[in-house]
């Protein structure tokens, strides 16, 4: 999956202490969420700017078990 914004690839993360977790745009947040759902991917969403301007991004937390391979090719299928 593409950021709308960016037109960078929507990527897993885990820095620092951080678990598992994934940031978009707000306006792609119910694509994420759906998609997550539908797999069954469990997990925390919480919205804030993470840039400072009035723009949120929505930030799902997968928790310390998730499979970050498994998330990761479920978003690169998604266009």
């Amino acid at each position: 999956m593409i950021d709308d914004l960016t037109g960078n690839r929507i990527e897993v993360k885990c820095d620092g202490t951080a678990g598992p977790y994934v940031i978009v745009p707000e306006a792609q947040g119910g694509k994420v969420r759906d998609l997550f759902k539908a797999n069954n991917i469990p997990l925390n969403e919480n919205a804030r700017s993470i840039t400072g301007s009035n723009d949120a991004d929505i930030v799902f937390d997968l928790g310390e078990g998730a499979d970050m391979e498994k998330i990761q090719s479920l978003l690169d299928r998604e266009h």
